[in-house]
């Protein structure tokens, strides 16, 4: 999708369409970790904050407190309703609890975080983390991946090795591309903000990132969900280094159009009208989260930041609802080891 204007106004597109890199890096590197060393004569792309492992952000304190809150929930208290139209059945809750407190391994998870560099610079005052791998080929373009909720930059890790080293996979070196997996501020191994933040300004803080930190002046970018709006804004507002977005959700739209809408534009067609109230009756019964946490934020951040299994609860509901409405739980369908490497948050001050 070409990055056009606000409004529908069109923007005139940069002078050239190559991908270059900045001439420096002018980020500010945060963390206690040593810069990674050059792997081209050029500077395209190094990291400014170094690549600190994960497992460098795990306290032991801290997993243990993790553990012990997981074996003191009182299960006797959670009745079995025996299917998914109330929230997850309590025995496939308990079979993710279970699991963490079996066999589940959190630093082999973090030693495969760490199969990738992990780059951080300070943006607006927070430590943004990002994935940064280089791609095969003399000149491989830059492609930022922006993940959603209940997501985190795991979901994409499949995606890292095809995308920047196809010819190991039976195709051509010189289509590899650089990959970018940033978190997003209060996610995964990013920094807190200070409180909630629209997308808009988490989409601004990308270009901080990839171009001040990395080095990138031009570069795609692609999400799902909100990852999808973040990728909306960074093509209109910022133009000269957004050459084309690859949203996987319509999310970002003209004003009326947004979720929950009753009253659709008056220049919308009548197939748009009809698809936009279907749609709201659909996110009433599907969506309730979305009103709980754009409205109350705090209450359910003070009930998730205590409870583990809350927290794992109100994610694997989502998890079923929006994969496999047949019937198959998402233990099944991802795998249990998956779903705990992907819980990792948001974390922001202010609510979930």
């Amino acid at each position: 999708m070409p990055a056009d204007g606000e409004n529908g106004a069109e923007r005139s597109p940069p002078a050239s369409d190559t991908f270059t890199a900045a001439p420096r890096h002018r980020g500010a590197a945060v963390g206690p970790c040593a810069a990674r060393p050059e792997r081209r004569a050029t500077t395209r792309g190094a990291p400014v904050g170094g690549s600190c492992p994960v497992h460098d952000r795990s306290p032991r304190a801290k997993l243990d407190d993790i553990r012990l809150r997981v074996e003191r929930y009182p299960w006797d208290a959670l009745p079995d309703l025996g299917d998914w139209r109330f929230g997850p059945p309590a025995p496939r809750t308990r079979r993710v609890a279970e699991r963490l407190l079996g066999s589940y391994d959190w630093r082999a998870a973090e030693r495969g975080l760490n199969r990738f560099p992990n780059p951080t610079a300070e943006v607006d005052g927070v430590a943004l983390h990002a994935v940064h791998e280089w791609g095969s080929g003399n000149n491989p373009a830059p492609v930022v991946l922006i993940h959603s909720w209940p997501n985190s930059v795991d979901d994409y890790y499949d995606l890292i090795e095809p995308l920047a080293h196809p010819e190991r996979f039976g195709g051509d070196a010189s289509d590899g591309v650089d990959v970018i997996l940033p978190s997003v501020a209060g996610y995964g191994w990013s920094g807190r903000p200070p409180g909630p933040q629209g997308r808009r300004r988490e989409a601004g803080q990308i270009p901080k990132l990839v171009t001040e930190s990395l080095g990138y002046d031009r570069y795609v970018a692609a999400g799902g969900d909100f990852g999808a709006i973040i990728a909306g804004w960074l093509a209109l507002d910022h133009p000269a280094a957004v050459a084309g977005i690859h949203p996987t959700a319509p999310n970002l739209r003209p004003a009326g159009g947004g979720w929950f809408a009753t009253d659709p534009p008056a220049d919308f067609s009548q197939d748009e009208r009809d698809y936009l109230l279907w749609e709201t009756g659909y996110l009433q019964l599907r969506m309730a989260h979305a009103g709980i946490q754009g409205s109350s934020p705090e209450t359910l951040a003070d009930a998730e930041m205590d409870s583990p299994i809350g927290r794992a609860s109100w994610l694997l509901e989502k998890f079923q609802r929006w994969t496999d409405e047949s019937g198959r739980p998402p233990d099944e369908i991802f795998g249990l080891d998956r779903l705990l490497a992907t819980d990792r948050g948001p974390r922001c001050a202010g609510g979930p």
